[in-house]
């Protein structure tokens, strides 16, 4: 038996693609059921006594010794075990099948990626604009507010860029009135999976269908930090679907969106011609969403009642919107006077910390005035008694000297006294 294939992201949008011609191939079960079905049971008539007493043996069943019993006995335990074989190989060739079958579908969508990438590369060197912005995008360099006129093939080759920057740069992305098909609105929106930057999307005016409002629902309501506020899918044919089953899926995804999520204010589905129908399945989801305050529904088949509900559902809304922003600005308010006070208090404090600064400076400065003042004072007097000694002693020597000169004059007159004798 086959192994079994497991299909592990071949591309993030690999679901995306036109599956009818990547479902593989199988033959009839009828077909393979009859080859099991033909191969014939044992027939125990055919044996003799005594090989229909070693079959039974075998099996531990007792052999009553009557050709006629024994072998109806052991036709039965024939008949089991072929329908239990029978059922054996019909489960082994289901199985081989549909691991067959499996196998086909990988390989024919792994193909039809290569064929659509092939597709994509060519179609990209025709419009150097979107190639631009393309790798602006990848380059996270793309400018917030983004308007880019792409076809239902480059609409491809951004969505996975989109995918893989995570939103890039870009706030608003704006792509109505292109024309685009409901697959390349389906490859958008799956890219919205990954959105962390874009807020605002405009989808309006291309031909967008059940497909790309299933994805987009499944890509809000999934995403737990959804940033996107803004989305319009106004003026496309919602509606316009072969299967009506995948329309009502689509809706029923896009209400139990609504239901969850709490980013959006604002969406517009105006002139989709949805029907009263899904007025319905959009309330059920609608009454229990308190963000969206704008909601335009208009020329959409809807009852005036069901226009009323979601009028009414949205002042409700807005109330609670006014009640929050004024609940945001009085949190704000005091948030702000907390910082102003908590400011205050540091500037206070900074104030004191400058103050016992200066002051601890000052206390050192005197201190060192007193230190230096001290310190002269004692060279003064070191000087003082240096000046004093000097004196002393010069005052000395001159004394000295006198003494000496005047004892001289006194040996002077006595030697002239002694002549004049």
């Amino acid at each position: 038996m086959a192994t079994e294939v497991t299909e592990n992201q071949l591309s993030p949008f690999e679901d995306l693609l036109d599956n009818d011609n990547c479902l593989g191939c199988s033959d009839s079960d009828d077909e393979d059921d009859s080859t099991v079905i033909n191969i014939t049971p044992m027939d125990a008539s055919c044996l003799s006594l005594s090989e229909l007493q070693g079959e039974l043996n075998k099996r531990g069943l007792r052999a009553k010794g009557f050709f006629d019993d024994d072998a109806k006995a052991l036709q039965s335990v024939f008949d089991g075990e072929h329908k239990a074989y029978v059922e054996t190989k019909r489960r082994e060739s289901v199985q081989m099948r549909a691991s067959q079958a499996q196998i086909a579908a990988f390989n024919a969508k792994k193909e039809k990626l290569r064929k659509q990438s092939v597709e994509e590369n060519i179609e990209i060197e025709k419009d150097s604009f979107v190639k631009h912005w393309i790798e602006q995008i990848y380059d996270k360099t793309a400018p917030k507010f983004c308007s880019v006129k792409v076809n239902d093939i480059t609409c491809r080759i951004l969505a996975k860029a989109l995918w893989e920057s995570e939103g890039s740069s870009i706030v608003s992305l704006d792509l109505s009135g292109l024309n685009l098909c409901d697959t390349a609105g389906a490859f958008i929106c799956r890219s919205l999976k990954m959105n962390k930057s874009i807020i605002k999307l405009d989808l309006s005016e291309n031909n967008f269908g059940s497909r790309t409002l299933q994805y987009l629902s499944e890509s809000l309501q999934c995403s737990k930090d959804c940033v996107i506020k803004s989305v319009s899918l106004a003026s496309n044919p919602l509606h316009d679907t072969d299967n009506k089953q995948d329309f009502l899926a689509a809706i029923n995804a896009f209400s139990s969106m609504l239901e969850v999520n709490h980013s959006l204010t604002y969406v517009s589905i105006w002139q989709c011609g949805l029907g009263s129908t899904a007025a319905d399945i959009l309330l059920h989801g609608f009454e229990k969403n308190d963000s969206i305050t704008c909601f335009e529904i208009g020329y959409n088949g809807f009852t005036i009642e069901q226009e009323r509900n979601i009028a009414k559902r949205l002042r409700v809304n807005i109330e609670i919107s006014d009640k929050k922003d004024e609940d945001a600005r009085v949190l704000r308010s005091k948030q702000i006077e907390d910082e102003n006070e908590r400011r205050e208090k540091e500037n206070l404090i900074e104030q004191e910390k400058e103050k016992e600064k200066w002051l601890e400076k000052q206390k050192l400065l005197r201190t060192e005035e007193k230190r230096l003042s001290l310190e002269k004072s004692i060279e003064n007097e070191k000087e003082l008694k240096k000046k004093q000694k000097e004196e002393a002693h010069k005052l000395a020597v001159q004394q000295l000297a006198a003494e000496q000169a005047s004892k001289k004059k006194g040996k002077g007159k006595k030697k002239s006294n002694k002549k004049k004798k």
